[in-house]
């Protein structure tokens, strides 16, 4: 069965066919004269790969859940926080040698990946690097919340494949920002971002490291369908992805959206732009993860005024 394939009900039972030979299959069923063709029934869905340590699968594993009963979507949980890979590698300060982040993502290569990837924080720096190192091109399509690849990482440099589909949820709260200003932090993250058009941020202005809840029950669904869709067609599912600022508009969040085409982004903004009764202090539960002690600072190069990566803080 191919990735992402689509499955079609007819009266002799089950066809699986390719997403762009849906339509003309779907005529060729009605050319016949076929009566089945009436009762056909469309199932088609995503395996949405969830690479665990950073994702926040714990604070907002109920919004993960959700996903998973989606009828579109068939979500796989990799890894999980705490484990013993679950630490940065030797080449960033205070790093570990194996087991750690880095085999941990070599490990997920020895199997298939799915049909999108959801990463966070530690993933997006660590583990979705080695998978673009190792496939290129070829890697799934990614949803990358905090946009921890868009950074100046430690280690050899690993360069952003072309083709590959990423979709980065990035906010103004998030301690990676660090002191920046939103446009220094934007400015910074984009220069990372080599000339393509398979990418996309979306900056919500209220977003803390770890995505409020609400956040990302609105976000997470459409942003991984949109980043299949994007995959398959070959075209960025803009009005997809406006259709998303309005919802966020509506229940009070602002931002921007940004859409690379070639090496220009494309820019279109949501929401106010003054302050958003979105806008909440963390919870007690979110700040207890946060100090957690496990191995909790990091520094990176992407802040020369000293960018603090609280390691377990996206759980």
């Amino acid at each position: 069965m191919w990735s992402g394939s689509v499955r079609i009900r007819v009266s002799t039972g089950l066809r699986y066919v390719k997403p762009e030979n849906v339509v003309s299959l779907k005529l060729a069923l009605y050319a016949s004269r076929i009566t089945a063709a009436k009762r056909i029934s469309w199932e088609s869905w995503e395996v949405v790969m969830v690479v665990a340590p950073g994702a926040g699968t714990g604070l907002n594993g109920e919004v993960y859940k959700e996903l998973g009963e989606d009828v579109q979507t068939r979500v796989e949980m990799c890894g999980s926080r705490g484990a013993n890979y679950d630490r940065y590698p030797e080449c960033w300060q205070n790093g570990k040698p194996a087991p750690n982040l880095e085999t941990f993502a070599k490990e997920l290569l020895g199997k298939p990946l799915g049909d999108v990837l959801v990463l966070g924080s530690r993933g997006g720096q660590v583990v979705l690097p080695r998978f673009w190192r190792k496939l290129g091109d070829q890697v799934p399509p990614a949803v990358v919340i905090n946009g921890g690849c868009a950074m100046n990482l430690p280690g050899p440099k690993i360069a952003w494949p072309q083709q590959a589909v990423t979709m980065m949820l990035m906010g103004a709260e998030d301690f990676f920002k660090g002191k920046k200003s939103s446009a220094e932090y934007l400015t910074a993250s984009k220069s990372y971002v080599p000339p393509n058009s398979r990418t996309a941020i979306l900056y919500v202005r209220q977003m803390q490291h770890m995505p409020q809840k609400a956040l990302l029950q609105l976000v997470l669904r459409p942003l991984v369908m949109a980043a299949a869709r994007w995959k398959y067609s070959k075209t960025c599912p803009e009005e997809q992805l406006h259709q998303l600022t309005v919802q966020l508009e509506d229940e009070s969040w602002s931002g921007s959206l940004f859409i690379l085409q070639g090496s220009v982004w494309k820019e279109s903004t949501f929401g106010p732009l003054d302050e958003s009764p979105k806008k909440k202090s963390k919870t007690a539960e979110a700040e207890a993860e946060e100090e957690s002690p496990l191995d909790t600072v990091q520094v990176t190069r992407f802040d020369a005024r000293l960018m603090l990566l609280c390691f377990d803080s996206c759980e």
